[in-house]
Parts: structure tokens; C-alpha cells; sequence
């Protein structure tokens, strides 16, 4: 009965090691970015927007630019950023923009950001906002 024992502990012990290790997979890594949040809103015909970057201390990150586009589900393009820059604010980069939208829709934003160190790149992310509609 012991042997028996032995063998269903191994087999579960296989099993649960593998499983974690794919669960690790699956977390974003990033070299220096502890995290990235976005926002989109709307009120009244405005569109509020941003984009914040999250470092571990105030020295790891120089710098950091967005390239960033507004878009409608629909597939139009309503605002376009290029290498905008962002302010400091402590460990945290901020991006953030607002809009006057005239045409009823849903709306959400397109970004990369770009991370430097040193005047090198070092992160280099791409992500969809949540959706907001006028």
C-alpha cells in the first residue's frame, strides 16, 4: 500500500511543479517597468486618456516617449502621437492626453512606449486602452 502511495505523491508532485511553471509564463517581463496602466474615459463630448509607466526607483528609467494612436472601433484614426514625451512624477511616467470628439462612437487608444536608460533602449511595450463611448 505504500508503494501505491509513493507513486499517486509523485505523480501529483509532477504535476503541480509543471503547473506553476506555466503559470510563470504567462506574467509579463519587463527589464526595467515594474508596471504599466492605462486609462480612457469620457465626459460629455471629452475623452480623457493616459498612459502611466511604473519603475521601482526614481533612477531606473532617463526617459520615456509614446507613440500613441486614438482610434474608433470602427477603424478610423482620430489622434495620432509620435515620440511624445512624458512627465516624472516620482517612479512613475505619465502620459496623458484629452480630446473633443464630435462623432458619437467607442473609442480607445493604441500605444507603445518606450523606455531609455542612458540614452538606450531598454523596454519597449505595446497595449490597448479600455474603451470608452460618446
Amino acid at each position: 500500500m505504500s508503494k501505491k502511495f509513493l507513486a499517486v505523491l509523485c505523480i501529483i508532485l509532477v504535476l503541480a511543479s509543471s503547473t506553476f511553471a506555466y503559470a510563470g509564463e504567462i506574467m509579463p517581463r519587463y527589464n526595467e517597468i515594474s508596471a504599466i496602466q492605462s486609462t480612457m474615459s469620457i465626459d460629455g463630448n471629452t475623452l480623457y486618456y493616459s498612459v502611466k509607466v511604473l519603475t521601482p526607483n526614481t533612477s531606473t528609467l532617463d526617459s520615456v516617449t509614446v507613440d500613441a494612436e486614438l482610434k474608433t472601433t470602427g477603424g478610423a484614426v482620430v489622434a495620432t502621437y509620435s515620440n511624445e514625451s512624458t512627465y516624472k512624477m516620482g517612479t512613475t511616467f505619465i502620459f496623458s492626453k484629452n480630446k473633443t470628439v464630435t462623432a458619437r462612437g467607442t473609442y480607445f487608444l493604441d500605444y507603445t512606449v518606450n523606455c531609455y536608460k542612458n540614452g538606450v533602449l531598454v523596454d519597449q511595450v505595446s497595449k490597448t486602452t479600455v474603451t470608452a463611448t460618446y
